[in-house]
């Protein structure tokens, strides 16, 4: 009960693994790295660390086990009156849109699936009476967009008395059935824009939202005036897109992916700072952000599918997939029943009244604090990025180490890494110079709006309240002067700071001796400048030493594994050694039978020729003896001079004799035929023992 408890009080995560496409296996080096575990909850990288979800669905995953795990408990808890999130995300290609917004007969996605839950479970409730109303809108170059209204053009976000996100102008249709809910999506999804590229033939080009909102009440008058209102948000997140692989270069698509980009990385930042339990939460940074800043805020229950290919082409945005998922884990939630009572909603709109006047009142102290705060806290953020991305860096390059690499590859992924820094170090810079200027635009926002809300009021501010405004306007001047200040000195620490990187990659005095021109007409002081070099010489000498520290010790470790793997190979070399010896013990032992038995059977074919031989010599010598007897009586005749007789028994034996003749020349003739066969059959056998490194000893007797 204790775990059921704490799953339902965060977000729940679950992974999705692709099947195989026809292109990765087009790809000559394609590799697949992702494992899942036998607990179906566990997901192991080739020779990475492994990650546990909620759940995972492997290649074969049919669509009605996905909703089951993940769309069916947030339908359900929103029909009691909790708001609910379903989002899926992922790099591009591995499959967020089919499993969020596929609408294929039996084929459906969490969106159909759950609308269909829902319709259900209204058509079987006999108590309660219920509304549904439809939203459907997209994010496209950071910009909302309707999509049952495409020409409204860009709504803004922001929020209702109730303290709840809201979009002023977009348009909400009233949802009967599931027909109606076909339409109305189709309807929609025509204006959501997409295109192909090198990853996905039909790649999402913007963030897709649906809204759905279930209002509910009990059929007649109970005289409580109870309404459960819920929203449930279904998000298909774009994908994360590396140039390199979508083959997006140039032109409106390069814009898009750049959005589309910065939009997942505000939605980490947030992740995270709502994982780690920050005092600020970056929702600001992008309209993505502001939008789900309810949903995934900890108002909502939340079911997050993260989607991930096999191939090995993809580490790094498999892995920044399985880590954004690992960190929604952390994230709690706190939803609270949605139940509308009429001294709530006065209640809400006093609260609301009086968050109104706190905000006027500190509206410029926290524009004037909230630059620091966030400063810090970003600066906090992007070191901590820094530090994580360096310890991924070192266990990279110490796998890749022990994997007995050569120092070829030890030296490009070192340059990878640093060339991963450097553009990591551009993109934190690019972001200061971005939440600079959007600081500038709040604060002049907010004078913009005081100054036009006191001018409204002029005719009833009293003098003493005057003379607080003429304050008030001389402190946004020192502040904006400040605010000057601040500014360049960072664009003079962040030239400095890229004055120092450079010089550490160029070690040439002429081209040294011309940056510090560049840098001096830039604005940099010369004792700026002389404590620089002072400085980078210090830790210069500092990295040199450490770098010489970290080469012996990686020298004695690879030399280490080295000797360890050539213990290996040695002791599996005596293994197949004598795997190989007795494999060929029982190779001679089968052959020494076979020979053994093909040898008693030529024996045997031997004897019986020499006994049907010895049989035909009896019959030759008995006929013999006939004719011996024969000659001796004719003989005897001739003496007794019976002519005639001997005569006919002369014929009568000339026959004989000649039918003798030719049986004993087709007899010696059978007989030399066979002795021809065994000598060849006696040839054969010793032809094949030799062949098989053995000597019959026995071949003389058998050939004789």
């Amino acid at each position: 009960k204790k775990e059921e408890k704490e799953e339902a009080n965060r977000i729940m995560v679950y992974a999705r693994l692709r099947p195989i496409f026809k292109r990765d296996l087009e790809d000559p080096a394609f590799e697949e790295i992702v494992n899942l575990l036998p607990d179906r909850k566990s997901i192991q990288l080739t020779e990475g660390k492994s990650y546990t979800f909620d759940g995972t669905f492997g290649m074969k995953s049919e669509q009605i086990p996905v909703w089951q795990a993940i769309g069916r408990p947030v339908v359900e808890n929103v029909f009691k009156g909790y708001s609910g999130c379903m989002l899926c995300y992922g790099q591009t290609g591995t499959g967020k849109s089919h499993t969020m917004s596929n609408m294929t007969k039996g084929e459906e996605g969490l969106v159909m699936q759950s609308m269909m839950h829902i319709f259900e479970k209204m058509e079987s409730d006999d108590e309660r009476q219920y509304k549904v109303d439809f939203s459907y809108l997209q994010i496209y170059l950071d910009k909302v967009q309707d999509l049952m209204n495409p020409a409204s053009g860009n709504l803004d976000i922001t929020r209702n008395d109730d303290g709840e996100v809201t979009i002023p102008g977009l348009v909400s249709r009233d949802c009967t059935d599931r027909e109606n809910f076909v339409k109305l999506y189709e309807e929609g999804d025509l204006h959501r824009i997409v295109a192909a590229t090198k990853m996905n033939p039909v790649s999402s080009r913007s963030h897709s939202c649906l809204m759905i909102k279930i209002t509910s009440s009990p059929k007649g008058d109970d005289g409580t005036g109870e309404t459960r209102t819920a929203k449930m948000w279904m998000i298909d997140l774009a994908g994360y897109e590396r140039f390199s692989k979508t083959g997006v270069l140039e032109g409106i698509r390069k814009e898009e992916a750049k959005c589309i980009n910065g939009s997942l990385l505000s939605l980490g930042n947030v992740i995270q700072g709502l994982a780690e339990k920050q005092s600020h939460v970056p929702w600001r940074n992008a309209k993505l952000t502001r939008l789900l800043q309810d949903a995934i805020g900890g108002k909502a229950k939340a079911s997050i599918c993260i989607t991930l290919g096999p191939s090995g082409a993809s580490k790094h945005e498999t892995l920044g997939t399985l880590y954004f998922g690992s960190r929604a884990m952390a994230v709690k939630t706190a939803a609270t029943l949605q139940v509308n009572m009429d001294y709530k909603a006065l209640c809400a709109k006093l609260q609301a009244m009086l968050e109104e006047e706190q905000e006027k009142v500190g509206a410029l102290e926290i524009a004037a604090t909230k630059r620091q705060i966030e400063n810090e806290q970003r600066e906090e953020r992007m070191q901590r990025q820094l530090n994580q991305m360096k310890t991924r860096h070192d266990e990279q390059l110490k796998k890749l180490i022990e994997s007995g690499a050569d120092a070829t590859a030890i030296e490009a992924m070192i340059a990878e890494n640093a060339e991963e820094e450097e553009i990591v170090v551009e993109q934190q810079r690019q972001e200061r110079v971005e939440d600079e200027e959007r600081h500038d635009e709040e604060i002049q926002e907010v004078v913009r709006v005081e100054t036009e809300t006191k001018i409204q009021e002029k005719v009833v501010v009293s003098e003493e309240q005057m003379k607080q405004i003429e304050t008030m306007k001389e402190e946004m001047e020192a502040m904006k002067e400040e605010v000057e200040r601040l500014k360049s000195k960072e664009e003079e620490c962040t030239q400095l700071n890229t004055y120092i990187t450079t010089l550490k990659e160029e070690h040439s005095t002429e081209l040294m001796r011309a940056k510090e021109e560049a840098a001096l007409n830039s604005g940099v002081s010369k004792e700026g400048l002389e404590q620089l070099k002072v400085e980078y010489d210090r830790q210069l000498k500092s990295i040199r030493s450490m770098m010489e520290t970290t080469h012996d010790a990686q020298m004695v470790e690879m030399d280490e594994l080295h000797q360890k793997e050539i213990d290996k190979l040695k002791r599996q070399l005596r293994e197949n050694e004598e795997r190989a010896a007795d494999e060929f013990d029982q190779m001679k032992d089968a052959l020494t039978v076979k020979m053994e038995e093909e040898v008693a059977s030529v024996k045997a074919k031997a004897a019986d020729v020499q006994e049907k031989l010895k049989r035909n010599h009896i019959i030759i010598k008995n006929s013999y003896q006939e004719q011996k007897e024969k000659l001796k009586s004719e003989i005897a005749l001739l003496k007794e001079g019976r002519s005639g007789e001997l005569e006919l028994q002369e014929a009568v034996s000339k026959d004989n004799m000649r039918a003798l003749t030719d049986k004993m020349n087709t007899i010696k003739k059978n007989y030399q035929e066979q002795i021809e066969k065994l000598k060849a059959e006696n040839r054969a056998l010793s032809d094949r023992l030799e062949a098989g490194g053995h000597v019959d000893p026995n071949a003389e007797d058998a050939d004789e």
